[in-house]
């Protein structure tokens, strides 16, 4: 018995120790998100022992009431692993916050209702598991934590992106499939295991997706840019240059905090403008470029108006210029005509203000 519960967790609890390692020792991320990556793999960690040792006295042939008190552990934690990924990859507002804990709260009530009632589930004499009316609770309230996922995924999927969209489906999907075959096929272990999975690949998924932004204006950032003009060479049509003007007047007169605005609200307002088919990055202090794939020419100068019209109604200006891409001139060419066309806007700009 004992060696196949090993068998059956042993890279789901590799797996899970693995992760808390890591994120105890490399903070990667806010101390709130760290510290919800944490709870989780400690609730998968805790439900594979809890699994395993109820497992053990599911073999007996006479009821033993730690049995209840692992069972009604159990059934609380399956939701909660579901509810701290919602919290890990949808943070909202601490009124939001509260309104997701309710029905984790509630299926904890009615867990440990199996102490003193049979609301939930309960053993009879002789060891064997009986579902309550509220039986199916862990799996309803797991199954709301996956359906608020999607509904809010797909709901700003044009502001988390296409990849992160496909992630978290991805993600929900396997938490549906674990919960059936344990709920209707009545398999172990299964849940532990994709929770876990999904845990880690969460993390995997947004270490490598913080490695690929600029930390103050959530842009792409330089080693991106190159990454991408590489990868996407055979499509790319056009490189556009952009500048922020007068930042260092900017820094000297109002501060920094204000500097970093000014950065923000170009950002901002370039992520707006773009396309699917183009990548807006922040490639220096104040330069910016975006790489536009499958565009014609007027769609290249069609873009830069719209940004040029944006920042009109703010209080920031930028320069901007562009050049096509020519595959066998290479990239370095194109950045330099680009940035050349940039400049001569800048000075454009600045005549024009004299």
């Amino acid at each position: 018995m004992l060696y196949q519960l090993i068998q059956d967790n042993f890279v789901a609890v590799v797996l899970i120790l693995f992760l808390i390692l890591f994120i105890r020792t490399n903070n990667n991320f806010q101390g709130k998100t760290n510290s919800l990556f944490l709870a989780a793999a400690m609730c998968v960690l805790l439900l594979i022992v809890e699994e395993a040792w109820e497992t053990q006295l599911s073999y007996g042939t006479a009821y033993s009431p730690l049995r209840v008190w692992l069972s009604a552990i159990g059934y609380t934690l399956r939701p909660a692993t579901a509810y701290f990924l919602v919290m890990i990859i949808r943070r909202n507002t601490a009124k939001w916050q509260i309104g997701m804990s309710v029905p984790i709260l509630l299926n904890l009530l009615i867990s440990f209702s199996a102490l003193f009632g049979k609301w939930a589930f309960w053993y009879t004499p002789s060891n064997e598991f009986v579902r309550g009316p509220l039986g199916y609770t862990p799996f309803f309230t797991a199954g709301f934590y996956v359906l608020a996922l999607l509904f809010m995924t797909l709901r700003d999927c044009k502001k988390g992106g296409l990849v992160e969209a496909v992630t978290v489906s991805a993600i929900a999907l396997l938490t549906v499939a674990a919960t059936v075959l344990e709920s209707v096929f009545h398999m172990r272990f299964i849940q532990s295991a994709c929770s876990g999975i999904s845990i880690t690949f969460y993390y995997l998924f947004l270490h490598t997706n913080q490695s690929n932004r600029d930390p103050l204006t959530g842009a792409l950032n330089r080693r991106r840019f190159y990454l991408d003009a590489d990868q996407y060479r055979t499509t790319l049509s056009a490189v556009i240059s952009l500048d922020l003007n007068n930042l260092k007047e900017v820094n000297d007169r109002f501060g920094h905090m204000e500097g970093d605005k000014a950065l923000m609200t170009l950002t901002s307002v370039a992520k707006q403008c773009t396309t699917k088919n183009a990548s807006f990055y922040r490639t220096g202090g104040d330069e910016f470029m975006i790489l536009c794939y499958k565009f014609t020419e007027e769609q290249v100068r069609a873009l830069i108006r719209r940004i040029c019209g944006e920042m009109e109604k703010t209080d920031y200006r930028c320069a901007m210029g562009y050049a096509m891409y020519d595959y066998q001139a290479g990239l370095e060419l194109a950045c330099r005509a680009a940035d050349h066309a940039m400049y001569e806007n800048k000075a454009q700009m600045k005549g024009a203000r004299a």
